[in-house]
């Protein structure tokens, strides 16, 4: 049987084996991306589900805020678009702003003037939100349970915030990372603090399940987004090497629950049941870092292996030469008082992989596989930290199929979202109940 796994941009690997294999395959990867992203964005924004087109849901005086979710596709292309879309029906007393996390600046994202003309340029105002600068923070209201929210000032100032974002796999970025488009993503960072001790204090609980946590996490955005007036949202559904299979615009809840509906569509495929093997091809997302799409890629695929097994993680890390977002010598620094939740506190959502991968690792063992065999410095210190094994060539994947009772071949592992149909989830604590 010839197994073919995609990876990387437009990489295949392809393996002859003997041994039968399941197929997590998702429909989006064979879905037609959107080739005008700016007609595709305008007409939504013309159109919205349960609202009147935009244009008639702001004023000429509006101050208008576009907050963009960290990690969003073509986000620039979006807001470009949305800012053509907006400047004819704003007057001069009227102010369009994109707001972008720092994460995104450093990374040259999240900024639509090279798509403007010159004079649309002039009229849209880009800010980068910044979590020490206390001094840009204004405290908008309480939480339920009395926990103040503070917000940038221009969301608070804003007559309309406008969040986009993306739809993504559950369990791990939207429970996990502080990159939601309004709440934590533009708080300060005593917020942030809070929000990553909560997160690795609800990780270790054993009562709790999952999803409720995950519940729990969306609520609380949820208020915040209540709290500050947001009443409109656009949502991308990604697909593979950082296209767009649609746009979706309208209500907060109806585009939540619309563009929901399509990523379980095209990016949640079902196999009967867990494997000792899976071997998960990882996209090489730019809006992400490759530590990023790697952890994303071994979550999903942790959900379709056994406890104990094994996951080879296919990706092309040799060509993306890019420094560690944590270096070895940070993590020297933090060795002697190890603790994940001092790490994502002082390392936020760049700290993130490392942890996931941490804890896929308690479940099964990791092997990254490359074409080409890996540097040892490639990985830092992250390679015995994280227990991390490496490989290349076909002849250790084909090995490696022949000799275990099952197999799963996972393509797109860094945007799907499996479902294991024919067995149920233990409900014990631990990573389990993320599975």
């Amino acid at each position: 049987m010839e197994v073919r796994v995609p990876y990387g941009t437009n990489e295949i690997l392809e393996v002859e084996s003997t041994s039968t294999v399941v197929l997590a395959h998702s429909p989006g990867a064979d879905a037609s991306p959107i080739k005008d992203v700016d007609a595709a964005t305008r007409e939504v924004l013309a159109n919205p589900l349960e609202l009147p087109p935009l244009a008639q849901c702001i004023t000429g005086s509006d101050r208008v805020v576009l907050a963009l979710r960290r990690g969003t596709p073509r986000g620039s292309e979006i807001l470009a678009a949305i800012a053509r879309y907006l400047l004819p029906f704003l007057s001069a007393d009227g102010q369009l702003t994109i707001l972008r996390t720092e994460l995104d600046a450093n990374a040259g994202r999240g900024d639509p003037r090279p798509y403007l003309s010159a004079k649309e340029q002039q009229s849209v105002e880009i800010r980068t939100h910044c979590v020490d600068h206390q001094e840009e923070f204004a405290l908008l209201a309480r939480f339920h349970n009395g926990r103040p929210l503070r917000l940038h000032r221009v969301l608070v100032d804003a007559d309309v915030v406008i969040p986009v974002g993306w739809s993504q796999p559950g369990g791990a970025w939207g429970v996990y990372g502080t990159s939601g488009a309004v709440f934590p993503g533009f708080s300060d960072r005593l917020a942030q603090l809070t929000h990553w001790r909560e997160v690795v204090r609800s990780s270790r609980s054993k009562t709790a399940p999952t999803r409720g946590r995950s519940r729990r996490y969306g609520q609380i955005g949820s208020e915040a987004s209540w709290l500050l007036g947001t009443q409109f949202a656009v949502e991308v559904i990604p697909g593979a090497c950082e296209n767009i299979l649609k746009v979706v615009a309208g209500t907060t809840i109806a585009t939540k629950k619309a563009a929901r509906a399509d990523y379980r569509k095209w990016w949640c495929p079902e196999v009967e049941r867990k494997t000792d093997l899976v071997i998960a091809g990882v996209d090489h997302e730019p809006a992400h870092t490759a530590w990023e799409n790697l952890a994303q890629a071994a979550w999903s695929a942790a959900r379709l292996v056994r406890r104990g097994g094994r996951i080879v993680l296919v990706t092309d890390w040799y060509q993306s030469a890019e420094s560690l977002p944590i270096n070895e010598r940070s993590l020297a620094e933090t060795a002697g008082v190890w603790s994940w939740s001092d790490f994502l506190q002082q390392h936020g959502d760049l700290g993130v992989p490392f942890w996931l991968l941490a804890r896929v690792r308690n479940h099964a063992s990791l092997c990254l596989w490359t074409s080409e065999r890996l540097a040892d410095e490639s990985l830092g210190g992250w390679r015995d930290r994280l227990s991390l094994e490496t490989a290349s060539g076909t002849d250790v994947i084909k090995r490696l199929m022949d000799h275990v009772s099952s197999c799963t071949v996972f393509s797109h592992a860094s945007l799907a979202w499996p479902r294991v149909t024919g067995e149920t989830p233990p409900v014990k604590g631990g990573l389990q109940k993320d599975l």
